[in-house]
């Protein structure tokens, strides 16, 4: 793969602010910037991660892949936090993992700290 096909945006994690947000993003309006936190993610930290993308969708009956949008449910957020961050202390050693881990962990934590769902969009 090339280095500048690697370097394009596949994926997007948000989280909702606020209602309005829920429900601009179900019926996929363009969202005004105070009602979605957004991360995006290159074909790179997509690869990187896959490993804890994978286990969420054992544990949590999903299918996080280039071709699904999935929303894991506020209930959720935690337990997907604390995978993450065991994936982190296993690859502590790994910078770039660290580094697409790190920037996936304001995802969940913003997630938790509302009470939302955390949307990921392919």
């Amino acid at each position: 793969m090339s280095k500048d096909i690697q370097e394009l945006k596949i994926c997007c994690l948000s989280v909702p602010l606020n209602e309005k947000g829920i429900i601009e993003h179900e019926i996929d309006l363009s969202l005004e910037p105070d009602d979605l936190f957004e991360l995006n993610f290159n074909w790179k930290q997509y690869d990187e991660l896959d490993p804890v993308f994978w286990e969420w969708n054992d544990k949590f009956d999903l299918l996080i892949d280039i071709f699904e949008d999935e929303t894991l449910p506020p209930e959720k957020t935690r337990e997907a936090l604390e995978i993450l961050e065991r994936h982190m202390r296993e690859r502590k050693d790994e910078p770039k993992f660290i580094e697409a881990a790190e920037i996936l962990k304001t995802a969940p934590l913003k997630a938790i700290e509302l009470n939302m769902p955390l949307y990921l969009d392919f």
